[in-house]
């Protein structure tokens, strides 16, 4: 997924930014207010990452399940269900949602015949 390898850079810059800073402060070339505002800007950045990382990983696939849940409460059972093919927690509900979906479909062909 492209969020993950966005995600990994994101992470892998961080870990050279706090290397270089690191290794800076041991030989002398910054003083503690510059390792401290490099600090500072390291975890800003670190908290950003993680930030994103959740978003696209929990709150955007939970969002767009919920949307579509809503979607099926209402009656419409044409589309998909999202994340059904995954194997983590959302690809379970949805998997779990599809047999409610499948069941409104099959009442509904049944009532069109009667």
């Amino acid at each position: 997924m492209i969020h993950r390898s966005v995600t990994a850079k994101l992470l892998g810059a961080m870990a050279a930014m706090t290397a270089l800073v690191l290794a800076m402060a041991v030989v002398g070339r910054i003083g503690d207010a510059g390792f401290q505002a490099a600090t500072a800007a390291i975890t800003v950045a670190a908290a950003i990452a993680i930030g994103f990382f959740l978003y696209c990983s929990v709150a955007r696939p939970l969002s767009r399940l919920s949307r579509r849940l809503d979607d099926l409460a209402g009656g419409k059972t044409d589309e998909p269900l999202p994340y059904a093919a995954n194997g983590d927690e959302f690809g379970r509900i949805a998997r779990a949602a599809s047999v409610f979906r499948d069941a409104m479909q099959g009442r509904a062909a049944l009532e069109s015949e009667a």
